[in-house]
């Protein structure tokens, strides 16, 4: 076998790879997704109104005033 033939055989198994990982994660999260609900509440979280552009802050005291650590 030449190396040129090398080549082109290593590039179409590669990229014959690449299309059954992508095909196969894509067919496994279409399967996860219908299992799951359309909306989920967590009771127990303090709601913290955000200024604006600050819903990182926000969010941040929420999860710690969740996990005890009351910052607020």
């Amino acid at each position: 076998m030449s190396d040129d033939m090398r080549i082109v055989l290593i590039r179409f198994m590669a990229i014959s790879l690449g299309l059954l990982i992508t095909l196969s994660l894509a067919c496994s999260i279409l399967a996860w997704s219908d299992s799951l609900p359309e909306s989920h509440i967590i009771g127990g979280i303090r709601f913290i109104r955000q200024k604006p552009h600050y819903c990182g802050p926000a969010s941040l005291a929420m999860v710690l005033n969740y996990w005890g650590l009351n910052l607020t």
